[in-house]
């Protein structure tokens, strides 16, 4: 096999690896947009099945402004303080502690009326890489090793050839 055909075939072993290590499942994920002169609210409900610690992301799309104001909270459905909440754009962690429903609680004013867009979206907290970007990464390492080992070994034999 030539080197070209490995780097290609090593290449494209990488990518569907990062793309499978990197997939994180997404709880709630939502492309919305405010409406009016003043401050305007939204509510979302998700359901959580596995009580563990999760990252809400709010994003200002900057359309067709960026916002004046935009916050987001998350509480449990029906009882309770918030969990974690951001003042601006941004991402937090908060712990669901139970199963059950949650509601994200937006609040927003758009920079220049009528409107504006946002994305909010919920995903289970990775601290630490997961296992397969640990594979991916000694992978990437040992291709190069080998590459280069292959191409020491080569100018060796090319030059007790030349001798």
């Amino acid at each position: 096999m030539s080197r070209s055909k490995l780097v290609l075939a090593a290449f494209a072993v990488s990518l569907s690896l990062a793309f499978v290590a990197s997939s994180r499942a997404e709880i709630f994920s939502t492309t919305d947009s405010l409406s009016g002169s003043g401050v305007g609210t939204k509510a979302y409900v998700f359901t959580i099945t596995d009580p563990a610690t999760y990252t809400a992301t709010l994003i200002d799309l900057d359309f067709p402004d960026a916002f004046q104001l935009l916050e987001l909270g998350v509480a449990k459905t029906g009882s309770g303080p918030l969990l974690g909440s951001t003042a601006a754009p941004g991402s937090f962690q908060f712990v669901a502690s139970t199963t059950g429903s949650y509601t994200l609680l937006l609040f927003g004013q758009p920079g220049t009326p009528p409107a504006g867009s946002f994305s909010i979206n919920v995903a289970p907290f990775a601290p630490i890489p997961e296992p397969g970007i640990w594979f991916l990464i000694a992978s990437g390492i040992g291709l190069i090793g080998f590459l280069k080992l292959r191409k020491e070994n080569g100018l060796q034999r090319n030059a007790s050839v030349a001798m």
